[in-house]
């Protein structure tokens, strides 16, 4: 999502700032992104930091994210506000999936995370259990996507203590650490390579040029 913060939740995980990163309603990364880090536990890790799909050019960089995290990524992470997904964000979902030839690969890999913890608040502004808020306080197409994702989600405060994003960069891996651990590199090489893929969307982009369509990801590589 556009100025969802996806930059400073990258930060989060790699345990440093590293992506530029500030509130603003626009995007802020305007190239496709990576950097690798070693967490205290000693797993080396890649993060892809993509920009936000509103123009041709980076809808192309977006799917240079491959090649940054070759063989495969692990995860993909969509980063949204609480209560803030629209229509477009919905179709641009939809068609992420023909990059993946297959319905149900994109999410199988997916996880939502809701930035702006603090604001994840029910009846009487009590916080809730990000479930609970999905469920009863979210709109039908923000539910819709939690279950295409396998009802995989976290909530995150990008704006506070180190001490306390590492702690929300410990309950992401743990998300990430549920997924299907059939790489998901061997399915890509099972499909389509890279080149190919973009002389696809480099001809779906000359048909539809003139359109203005937008969404962002967060990708996540282990490094062995």
């Amino acid at each position: 999502m556009t100025g969802a913060g996806k930059s400073a939740v990258g930060n989060t995980l790699l345990g440093m700032d590293t992506f530029h990163s500030y509130p603003a309603e626009e995007c802020v990364t305007l190239n496709c992104e990576t950097s690798e880090a070693v967490l205290e536990s000693g797993r080396k890790i890649k993060v892809a930091d993509t920009p936000a799909f509103y123009a041709d050019s980076n809808m192309l960089e977006v799917l240079n994210f491959f090649e940054f995290l070759a063989p495969g990524p692990h995860a993909i992470l969509i980063i949204i506000r609480p209560c803030r997904i629209s229509k477009r964000d919905v179709i641009i979902l939809d068609e992420m999936q023909k990059i993946f030839r297959d319905d149900q690969l994109f999410y199988r890999f997916a996880i939502l995370v809701f930035v702006r913890k603090n604001d994840i608040i029910g009846e009487y502004g009590c916080c809730v259990n990000i479930h609970e808020y999905i469920k009863d306080y979210t709109n039908k197409d923000i539910l819709n996507l939690y279950e295409k994702c396998g009802q995989r989600a976290i909530a995150v405060a990008n704006r506070q203590s180190w001490k306390g994003r590492n702690v929300e960069a410990i309950e992401i891996m743990k998300e990430i650490d549920k997924l299907d651990r059939v790489y998901f590199h061997e399915f890509f090489q099972k499909t389509v390579q890279v080149e190919e893929l973009k002389k696809e969307l480099k001809n779906e982009l000359t048909k539809n040029m003139k359109k203005k369509k937008w969404f962002s990801f967060l990708n996540f590589h282990e490094i062995n």
